[in-house]
């Protein structure tokens, strides 16, 4: 829970304007375009 409340900080530090929402469906994006 910390580990992932310490992403999200630091992912809304780079992308202040992206909705956790967005952020998550792209990270799954990039997650299947690398496996």
């Amino acid at each position: 829970m910390i580990k992932k409340n310490i992403q999200t900080k630091g992912t809304d530090g780079m992308f202040p304007a992206v909705p956790l929402f967005i952020r998550n469906l792209f990270l799954t994006i990039s997650h299947r375009f690398h496996a």
